[in-house]
């Protein structure tokens, strides 16, 4: 298990620095992950326009939340970002699928952080505690994920930090009512 770092993400001119903790996500994290996750997911959608849709991503969104209750397999994990007054503040995890297992890869999943959190290098520091998890505790070589065009900061964050763009699914390519409203890419990054 690695150990869990403190991290004072940068200053920016309006805010002091603040101190964050990455650990394991636990049954006390739930309903605040649950939110950001709703929160973080269904920015830029519309709701009013396709209600169901909106349903659809908000019951995924809980389900990825589900995956982490029990144990997940593979040594699959998800982690909470905790701020000095231990407030949730972020989430990240990461799944191995049996097909991703034998290829040594993993998925990222459920990264999100809260909106008054964002810009100051705290999603940065969440995506590397995540990929040096992946690569020393995981083994693995590779990891990927799903995002969309409308979580436009997310995809900036991903490319900078050296995520390529494998696939871009259309609405309906992914047969999946939660994702299919935007633009979808799949991407990777090699860890080794």
């Amino acid at each position: 298990m690695p150990s869990y770092a403190c991290f004072q993400p940068r200053e920016t001119p309006v805010q002091a620095p603040i101190t964050v903790e990455i650990r394991k996500y636990n049954d006390e994290d739930r309903s605040k992950v649950t939110q950001l996750f709703v929160a973080g997911i269904c920015e830029g959608f519309d709701r009013t326009v396709y209600p169901l849709r909106y349903q659809a991503m908000v019951e995924w969104m809980l389900s990825t939340v589900q995956l982490y209750d029990g144990v997940p397999s593979n040594g699959g994990c998800l982690f909470s970002a905790i701020a000095e007054n231990e407030e949730v503040i972020g989430s990240v995890g990461i799944n191995v699928s049996d097909d991703d297992k034998e290829r040594k890869r993993a998925e990222i999943v459920g990264m999100v952080l809260a909106e008054e959190h964002r810009r100051k290098g705290i999603g940065r520091l969440m995506l590397e505690f995540i990929l040096e998890y992946a690569r020393k505790e995981l083994n693995c070589e590779s990891v990927w994920l799903l995002t969309t065009t409308s979580l436009a900061a997310a995809c900036r964050l991903f490319k900078k930090n050296g995520f390529e763009i494998v696939n871009s699914y259309r609405e309906g390519d992914l047969r999946h009512s939660a994702v299919d409203t935007w633009l979808t890419y799949s991407m990777e990054k090699k860890l080794v």
